[in-house]
């Protein structure tokens, strides 16, 4: 977790050319901003989903990814080549809200109530689990912990595990 934190701060806020100052408290506040608050809790929310909702198995309705994750991995591979760690992490940053804002939009605990709308259900969780194992991908090169945890969370081939934070929040020492 402390790698990690410290590989996505340096991403995230470290410029290439530029000075930076480095306290705990900066590193602790953007790992728990980025990786506990928000592609964490997406994990955990897209978990909880399935098992409430599917019984912890992940649909499989052949779903793509949501339109920000497409070519993801790509640019930030890119962005990563070229130095620009920040324009990497800000990709998956829009990504993680992209989901969240599908999330909010699509309802799935509404659709849930309605038996009409079951294979509705199973496409929006299917697209929700396919855009972070993206997620996943595309962030191993910054914090290959993280990405791991994300991919073992979120493992089709099994039944998910109970949902339990991906990345905990960070106490300043």
């Amino acid at each position: 977790t402390g790698a990690d934190a410290l590989r996505w701060w340096f991403a995230r806020d470290v410029g290439v050319a530029s000075d930076t100052d480095v306290t705990v408290e900066r590193i602790v506040e953007r790992a728990n901003d980025d990786l506990a608050n928000g592609i964490g809790n997406a994990v955990n929310r897209v978990s909880a989903l399935v098992h409430r909702y599917r019984a912890g198995e992940v649909p499989n309705t052949g779903e793509a990814p949501l339109p920000v994750a497409r070519g993801l991995v790509v640019r930030v591979d890119r962005a990563l080549a070229d130095f620009d760690r920040r324009a990497a992490s800000a990709s998956i940053v829009a990504a993680v809200d992209e989901l969240n804002a599908h999330i909010e939009a699509t309802t799935p605990w509404r659709l849930a109530k309605q038996a009409e709308a079951a294979e509705v259900l199973d496409r929006v969780l299917d697209r929700c689990v396919t855009t972070l194992l993206v997620v996943a991908e595309a962030i191993a090169p910054i914090t290959p912990q993280l990405a791991d945890a994300i991919s073992a969370q979120l493992d089709r081939a099994i039944t998910l595990p109970r949902p339990e934070p991906v990345f905990p929040r960070l106490e300043v020492p």
